[in-house]
């Protein structure tokens, strides 16, 4: 039975690189014996947490009944008008909402 590498962190799973007749299990770089398979591999990826929070929700003036909600993520504004897509998150409300914070 082969020894157990535990692994932590990344958002990709390790994969095994036989380089220059060394193994390696990749993105940590770690020499393993060649006998080594990613079934001896426990890996413990990252979690990423989105925080989202509601700011502020607007009515259209252009469409009756359609309203777009300002949102601090991972604390970045965004908001879901189209306008926030097109110009690159310098939308109206978004600025809006900088100018009463």
């Amino acid at each position: 039975m082969n020894k157990v590498y535990k692994v932590k962190g990344g958002i990709l799973p390790p994969a095994i690189l036989p380089l220059s007749g060394k193994h390696y299990i990749l993105p940590w770089w770690i020499e393993v014996d060649s006998t080594v398979t990613l079934d001896d591999v426990q890996w413990t990826p990252d979690v990423f947490e989105n925080k989202r929070e509601d700011i502020q929700t607007f009515q259209s003036k252009s469409s009756p009944g359609i309203s777009y909600t300002v949102r601090r993520v991972n604390g970045k504004l965004q908001c879901e008008c189209p306008g926030y897509k097109y110009r690159n998150a310098q939308c109206k409300h978004v600025k809006a909402v900088q100018q009463n914070v």
